[in-house]
């Protein structure tokens, strides 16, 4: 509304209770009840009527612990993300309840967080999606306390795409946080929630949507992620292209068909897959494959088809697919399957096959040297080969291993991996 635009639909909030406004209006479905939001639905038009509040704790790093019901705007407000999201109109009189001045920083394009920003990040990491999405859907920049956060939130993106410009930094970052809040949402279910319905419709349907959002189902639209994506689809295509999307797209494919959907297999019905199988699935469902062709976007280059088909290329993607993807589940074990029971992971796979812990570290470490030592050799090959008529082979061979090793120190300082089973002293507590 303030930016001039149609609105597309309206959040209603209320000092009147849950149960008030269930009683008031004929037809309401409590969405989510719990948390003092209801759906109201009026001429077949659905509203969300949520009932002023403050927040408890975040104890999860998604939603808070508790709410209390309040009487004033001004402290449902303070909770809020981000000033822009900040403002609420009184429909009676027109007036603009606004005490984070969201105007100011709407009209100057500019993100800014309501309050700390680092409590911001810290309590939802979807946080971190909003900031991104606001960033490109307003043509905004963040003001730099908020910036400072989201890089500092954003660990992965800063230790693997360290030679981004913001711009492009915030696009690497949509895609890496799009991942894990996907993954988070299909193979890192807790056990003893319901089951998603059909995954394999589900994985089908986001990757036609991220082909062809125009041909996407209203219904689908409206789930964030895949809005989300769609966001991260129009950023890409404006600062790569078509031809390097169209090749990134083929690998989102395989991510979530030839990956992610097989990993929901085995998580969902409990079966390890063998060995041979299981790196097979691992080089998919790990999406470092879509990571390395953000490497061009990072550094605002565009390598000829021939580099992209040439055997040496793809021989240095599949090595840092393998040195990435399995050093992963290394760190990843004793939060995976040790607290998730996911049994989606090399070291696991390796124990079923008859190993005792230790062997299995041992094995899963060689493979992970084995394909790190790889990287570098065909590195240097592809360099020698086509370095000289395409002087951005050699930045994207430099972004290949600032993955490699990106990956390994942000892995090895990521609070989520800590635990005493850990086999690295950089991820065991004090003590143990």
């Amino acid at each position: 509304m303030l930016r001039g635009m149609d609105v597309a639909d309206y959040d209603v909030c209320t000092d009147a209770l849950p149960e008030e406004v269930t009683k008031i209006f004929p037809r309401v479905i409590p969405t989510g009840i719990e948390h003092g939001t209801v759906t109201v639905l009026l001429s077949g038009v659905p509203y969300e009527v949520t009932t002023l509040r403050g927040e408890g704790a975040y104890t999860d790093g998604r939603r808070p612990g508790s709410v209390v019901f309040l009487d004033d705007i001004t402290a449902d407000l303070a909770r809020r993300d981000f000033t822009v999201n900040a403002i609420a109109l009184d429909p009676l009189d027109g007036h603009l309840v606004d005490p984070f001045e969201g105007q100011r920083d709407l009209a100057a394009k500019v993100v800014r967080a309501v309050g700390d920003p680092r409590a911001r990040f810290e309590e939802d990491g979807l946080r971190v999606l909003r900031a991104a999405r606001f960033v490109s859907t307003l043509e905004a920049t963040l003001d730099p306390a908020t910036e400072a956060r989201f890089h500092a939130f954003n660990t992965l993106t800063g230790h693997v795409y360290p030679t981004a410009t913001v711009e492009r930094a915030v696009v690497c970052a949509q895609w890496c946080n799009w991942l894990f809040f996907f993954d988070d949402a299909h193979d890192e279910r807790d056990a003893d929630a319901p089951a998603h319905g059909d995954p394999a419709a589900k994985i089908r349907a986001v990757v036609a949507a991220l082909a062809d959002p125009e041909r996407c189902e209203p219904a689908l639209l409206r789930d964030p992620l895949v809005r989300y994506g769609l966001d991260f689809r129009a950023a890409a295509l404006r600062l790569a292209g078509p031809e390097w999307f169209a090749r990134f797209l083929g690998h989102v494919d395989g991510y979530l068909v030839a990956g992610t959907l097989p990993a929901c297999v085995h998580w969902h019905e409990g079966t390890v897959p063998g060995l041979d199988e299981y790196l097979v699935q691992r080089d998919y469902d790990s999406a470092v494959e879509t990571a390395i062709d953000l490497i061009e976007l990072a550094h605002g280059i565009a390598l000829p088809a021939e580099v992209h088909a040439d055997p040496v290329m793809l021989g240095l993607r599949a090595a840092l697919v393998r040195t990435v993807a399995l050093f992963n589940d290394i760190v990843s074990y004793p939060k995976e399957v040790l607290r998730q029971g996911n049994p989606n992971n090399l070291v696991h796979v390796l124990v079923a096959g008859g190993r005792a812990y230790p062997a299995a570290i041992g094995e899963a470490l060689r493979l992970v040297n084995d394909s790190a030592r790889e990287c570098g050799r065909l590195g240097d090959l592809l360099i020698a080969r086509h370095g000289a008529a395409t002087p951005d082979v050699a930045r994207f061979v430099a972004g290949t291993r600032h993955w490699q090793t990106g990956n390994i120190e942000s892995s090895l300082v990521e609070p989520r991996y800590r635990a005493a089973e850990s086999p690295f002293d950089e991820l065991r507590p004090c003590g143990s």
